[in-house]
């Protein structure tokens, strides 16, 4: 099985932002928490980061 998950350095290079950017996303509510962690490394799945992607470029993305 293989798990669909992103980690935080993953997301903050394909976002070019910074982990106190990212911090704030969240607190504002403009990016979702993570949903887990895998050892030390916090992670979302994968469809949070598309989602949020598609966001971006205007896109619908499905409830």
């Amino acid at each position: 099985m293989t798990l669909n998950v992103v980690r935080l350095d993953q997301i903050l290079s394909r976002l070019g932002i910074s982990r106190t950017g990212l911090r704030n996303m969240m607190i504002r509510g403009e990016f979702p928490r993570p949903t887990g962690k895998l050892g030390r490394n916090l992670v979302w799945p994968t469809t949070a980061l598309d989602d949020y992607m598609a966001r971006l470029n205007g896109q619908k993305v499905p409830e």
